[in-house]
């Protein structure tokens, strides 16, 4: 069995590629795709970029090349669900693109044409965080739907809007609903993993800008439980 890990930023996936053993890379375009043992769990990683172009392409060329069990997004993301904080921890239940709009044509909104509504994350994943969560210490995370855009959401006029329209999300980001969507076209098992920076926010920009290391490092962290867990 292996797994990919994909990150949008370096920061996002170092603590898990230092930890690597056994190590051998294959750069693939802008794509340099890191495999190893980690914790005796057969892993590949990469740094995707920002944005759903990047990150769709990136998980394409990984599932392509390699033969994986799941594939697992991790990294930083604005909280937008009732009471979240700087800290905490978002799963996806599933995962939404917020500015996909084909609703003249009678899809619901953020569903892209070909697919589902949304992108489904899969159970036994989510069932091994949960149970890393309980096993190692970490708060509890919020589970519901992750959504993705390219733009980084600083509004509460924005997370307001949002909020309203996809009802049980709990985190927005850049990328992780286009690798779910890749994962899906392959039939890959996933889960998006994130830490949360900001809550997305007026004040959000500063937010992530003073935590997204730190966060990102805990959200490595709590993937590297995860596979143990499994």
């Amino acid at each position: 069995m292996m797994y990919g890990i994909i990150g949008a930023l370096d920061e996002e996936v170092e603590l898990l590629e230092a930890a690597l053993e056994h190590k051998s890379e294959q750069q693939v375009g802008p794509y340099r795709y890191v495999q190893g043992t980690l914790d005796s769990k057969q892993v590949v990683i990469c740094r995707c970029g920002v944005g759903k172009v990047a990150a769709g392409s990136c998980a394409a060329t990984m599932l392509a090349l390699y033969p994986l069990t799941g594939l697992i997004n991790t990294g930083a993301a604005g909280g937008i669900a009732q009471g979240m904080q700087v800290g905490d921890l978002a799963l996806s239940l599933q995962a939404v693109q917020h500015d996909v709009n084909a609703t003249v044509f009678g899809y619901q909104l953020g569903q892209v044409p070909g697919h589902e509504p949304t992108f489904v994350a899969d159970e036994k994943l989510l069932q091994a965080a949960r149970s890393a969560a309980a096993k190692t210490g970490f708060k509890p995370p919020f589970e519901g739907t992750i959504l993705s855009g390219d733009q980084f959401v600083s509004s509460d006029t924005v997370v307001a809007d949002l909020t309203a329209k996809f009802p049980h999300s709990v985190a927005v980001e850049m990328e992780g609903a286009a690798i779910a969507q890749i994962a899906s076209d392959f039939k890959v098992p996933f889960l998006i993993v994130r830490a949360i920076s900001d809550c997305a926010d007026n004040h959000g920009a500063v937010s992530y800008e003073t935590f997204s290391r730190e966060i990102s490092h805990k959200s490595a962290n709590f993937v590297r439980a995860l596979l143990n867990a499994l």
